[in-house]
């Protein structure tokens, strides 16, 4: 198998594109291609027993989201082996899955060398083994009990899973035992009962099933099912450690297999750590302390203008001074003659790594305790009918509750920003020169002011004083002192949190050549807040990043003669997502797409053609409303240019011929 295509493109003239190009380190590269080829091979040694030997290779080249930013898949390879044997009713099986990075990278992370991407490795290899034995306990009762065995090896040289490369291994062992019992000829009744242990989470979960189908009529059905299950963090939720972005800041994302605790003073109040280049890597309270912000005003700006030009500015406010003045005030001024002290307050913000806002007086964050394992239940009641053999209906309810629910990537360590900074400092020098006698009195014979000197100095820097000046940091991610503190990215576990659905779908056989067809889903919510996740006060939300309702409707005609039209319309109405950098509301959109397929088993046996068009009515508005030209994101909802997610490009009309051949 072999496909190649032009993907769609970024426009850096579009405000949502141009926040996701803003960090890339190189251009984005807009080629997509894959290769696969897989090869099966089967013994029969019995009419009982067979050994089935399968493999393949699959490379990618593609632009891939990632919980981490835009990866660029560059012969990124997988490789599998499996080999099966079967006797009767015993099955096992074992199977192995490997990966090979290739020359694959992250857009935003950079090398030593400018404007080169730093490549990532990614050899692991994943083994499976199971074991599956069937029995029928006489003509109404069927026994299944099995075991398996999961072992993930990671193994990124760093560049994925960093320091913690050499302590990254998952294992995970199972059990299982299901029982049907047929207790009528319409009435069915499963229970399952199955344990698994984990040596990362060190925990053993038990997950019971059971289901009641009942089937009074012919072609017509209806179950209810109860499942509580269990889902282990994955090798990256346990323990990624990758630079995601690097300008204007580094963002690092991290797994909590071992949770984080953020830095604290002995009384337990929050820590910043500075963002300040004469202050770099130390920790101190939330705002700025004003001394370290005077050296920055004197070293780096008053001191670098010419005294010339500063006499020349003050003289045209009607002080009478010189440059010899000048330069002799600047000396004074200095911080080792002029003590500056005390704290500018400071609030908190997490900055929107998908739009580059940023939200401001965001709660404190909340320690990320060990990710535990996600614990599902779930009840569902599905019908299942066909009507005089023509019309198919599928109906299923659900309603499901989750507890330690692992999220996706979110920044978790705000930015302190001060919003009075410049009027704080102005009264703390103020201060510092009416403790300095012989400025105040040099000052005083020009008829100024401390507080006026302290304004004009002030003044001179105000457009250059820092926006943020430290991060609130775990102490698990502390790079210590003269190192820059970074943004961290990492998943969480939420309380609790439930929500119900409908899945809806049927197919209608109008005539022998024409069917029609139809699906819908609904979910009641598809954002939780803080409360609904009941985690008031954290600040913590949760979004599905799925739409809560979607649906499809279309029809398929066959003219008889090996040729068929299926035409379909489908809608998705706008959600949220937070999933990582990729924040935001997805506008709906409404698609048609159409297939026209046609069998030349007459001719060629065997030999089939589709072509498939998705998005037929796509076009692009700006060629009919000129208004619209250069701004891609007004096409965004309805028919047209649409994304399908945050992070991802516009898409537009796809088309794809495929043939298909059996023999």
């Amino acid at each position: 198998m072999y496909g190649q295509a032009d993907d769609w493109k970024m426009d850096p003239n579009d405000p949502v594109d141009a926040v996701q190009l803003a960090g890339d380190v190189v251009p984005r590269k807009n080629d997509y291609s894959k290769a696969g080829l897989n090869g099966t091979l089967e013994y029969r040694f019995s009419d009982r027993g067979s050994v089935i030997a399968s493999g393949g290779y699959a490379a990618l080249d593609a632009t891939v989201l990632s919980g981490i930013g835009t990866l660029q898949a560059v012969g990124f390879g997988y490789t599998y082996g499996q080999v099966r044997f079967q006797y009767d009713r015993f099955f096992a099986q074992a199977y192995m899955n490997k990966n090979r990075a290739g020359d694959s990278f992250v857009y935003d992370q950079a090398t030593d060398v400018p404007g080169e991407a730093k490549p990532v490795v990614d050899n692991g290899v994943m083994y499976n083994v199971q074991a599956q034995y069937d029995a029928d306990l006489g003509p109404r009762q069927n026994v299944i009990a099995g075991i398996d065995l999961e072992l993930t090896r990671p193994d990124t040289k760093g560049t994925i899973l960093g320091r913690n490369e050499d302590s990254d291994d998952i294992s995970e062992y199972g059990a299982y035992v299901q029982s049907l019992t047929r207790i009528t000829p319409k009435l069915d009744l499963t229970l399952a009962l199955r344990g698994d242990y984990n040596n990362v989470v060190d925990k053993f979960q038990l997950s019971p099933r059971a289901a009641v189908v009942v089937k009074p009529l012919d072609g017509h059905s209806f179950r209810v099912t109860y499942n509580r299950a269990f889902s282990s963090p994955s090798s990256n939720s346990n323990f990624l450690d990758i630079v995601a972005a690097t300008d204007p800041l580094v963002v690092r994302a991290r797994g909590s297999a071992h949770g984080f605790t953020w830095e604290r003073d002995a009384a337990g109040n929050l820590l910043a750590t500075s963002l300040l280049p004469n202050r770099l890597g130390q920790t101190h309270a939330i705002g700025a302390e004003l001394d370290a912000i005077y050296e920055l005003v004197y070293y780096q700006g008053l001191t670098a203008v010419d005294p010339a030009v500063i006499a020349g500015l003050l003289q045209q406010q009607g002080i009478p001074i010189n440059a010899q003045g000048v330069a002799g005030l600047v000396s004074l001024l200095s911080p080792t003659f002029t003590n500056v002290s005390g704290l500018s307050p400071g609030i908190l913000a997490l900055p929107n790594l998908t739009t580059g806002a940023t939200d401001l007086n965001v709660a404190p964050p909340v320690d990320v305790k060990p990710l535990a394992q996600t614990i599902t239940q779930t009840v569902e009641v599905g019908y299942k009918g066909l009507f005089e053999n023509r019309l198919l209906v599928t109906v299923d309810a659900y309603w499901t509750k989750k507890e330690n629910f692992v999220g996706p990537l979110l920044l978790e360590s705000p930015l302190v920003i001060t919003p009075n900074l410049a009027r704080d400092l102005t009264a703390a020098l103020a201060t510092g020169i009416q403790n300095n006698a012989t400025l105040a009195g040099a000052i005083g014979q020009l008829g100024l002011t401390p507080a006026q000197v302290a304004a004009i100095v002030v003044g001179f820097a105000e457009a250059d004083l820092p926006a943020a000046v430290g991060i609130v940091q775990a102490v698990e991610n502390d790079p210590g002192v003269g190192v820059a503190p970074e943004l961290m990215l990492t998943y969480r576990n939420f309380g609790n949190l439930s929500y119900a659905g409908i899945d809806f779908g049927f197919e209608f056989m109008a005539t022998d050549r024409l069917s029609i067809f139809g699906n819908a889903s609904w979910v009641s919510d598809d954002f939780f807040d803080e409360d609904e996740l009941d985690e008031s006060g954290t600040g913590l939300e949760l979004a599905l990043n799925a739409s809560a309702f979607k649906g499809r409707l279309g029809a398929t005609f066959e003219t008889g003669s090996g040729l068929s039209f299926t035409v379909a319309g489908r809608y998705t109405d706008a959600f949220p997502i937070r999933s990582g950098p990729y924040a935001g509301v997805l506008p709906s959109y409404t698609l048609v797409d159409l297939n026209v397929g046609y069998d030349l088993g007459d001719a060629v046996p065997g030999l089939r053609l589709d072509l498939g068009i998705s998005n037929l009515l796509s076009w692009r508005a700006d060629t009919k409303d000129p208004s619209w030209a250069g701004n891609p994101a007004a096409l965004e909802g309805g028919f047209g240019y649409h994304r399908e997610f945050i992070g991802g490009p516009l898409m537009g009309r796809l088309g794809m011929l495929r043939a298909t051949y059996n023999f």
